[in-house]
């Protein structure tokens, strides 16, 4: 299963940086990880001190992994969504996605 993850993440990632990419839709975000996420777990995972993303472009890894393992056939714009929603109502980094 892992092993599509990869070429999936690099595909999001190819896509986030083109030119051209509409905007998130944070709400349509909301309702996709209210109705897919929330199930395992609550916000409290975002405030946390100890959370996984320290970056927004993390926040992308994150989904996209997750949507991969409960197999959500998600495409790139649900898991931008998401992410774009998640990063707005929780983490707060800045917009542009940085390569460390």
């Amino acid at each position: 299963m892992y092993k599509y993850l990869l070429p999936g993440f690099a595909m999001v990632l190819v896509a986030a940086f083109s030119k051209g990419v509409q905007a998130a839709d944070t709400g349509r975000g909301q309702l996709l990880y209210e109705n897919h996420c929330m199930s395992c777990h609550e916000s409290v995972v975002h405030i946390r001190e100890d959370r996984r993303a320290k970056a927004l472009g993390e926040i992308y890894w994150q989904t996209t992994r997750w949507a991969v393992t409960q197999q959500l056939e998600w495409r790139y714009d649900d898991v931008r969504d998401v992410a774009q929603y998640l990063n707005n109502q929780f983490y707060k980094f800045d917009e542009r996605m940085e390569c460390r």
